[in-house]
């Protein structure tokens, strides 16, 4: 099954077979948290594997969480809002790991802050 699936996802893939898993067996949980790393966001195939990942895997996405860090978010800033809206569009909660401590703070505007989505 792992061969259907993009390296970029690896984690994401593991967790969500193993919440399916916890679901199956009747163990109750709110959601799985997975942090995400730089090279993993960036990839292009990124998207298409979190949504293959979710197929496969039968796992509603309401029930993922991906942590990605404030300096993955800002370092390309538009193509980042574009892949989190995607993200929230598919029903994937967003969480920033290490707020506050770098640039994403810094560059946290009202002009800038709009662009991306809020759980």
């Amino acid at each position: 099954m792992a061969s259907l699936f993009p390296s970029e996802v690896g984690c994401v893939i593991e967790a969500c077979r193993q919440a399916r898993e916890w679901q199956d067996a009747g163990l109750p949980f709110k959601r799985i948290s997975v942090n995400v790393s730089a090279p993993e966001f960036r990839a292009e195939t990124f998207l298409a594997g979190v949504r293959n990942t979710l197929r496969e895997t039968g796992l509603k996405a309401r029930y993922l969480d991906l942590e990605l860090t404030e300096s993955v978010l800002m370092r390309h800033a538009d193509l980042s809002a574009v892949k989190l809206h995607a993200l929230k569009k598919l029903g994937v909660h967003i969480a920033v790991d290490d707020f506050g401590t770098g640039l994403f703070q810094a560059q946290l505007s009202p002009a800038v802050s709009h662009r991306y989505p809020e759980d």
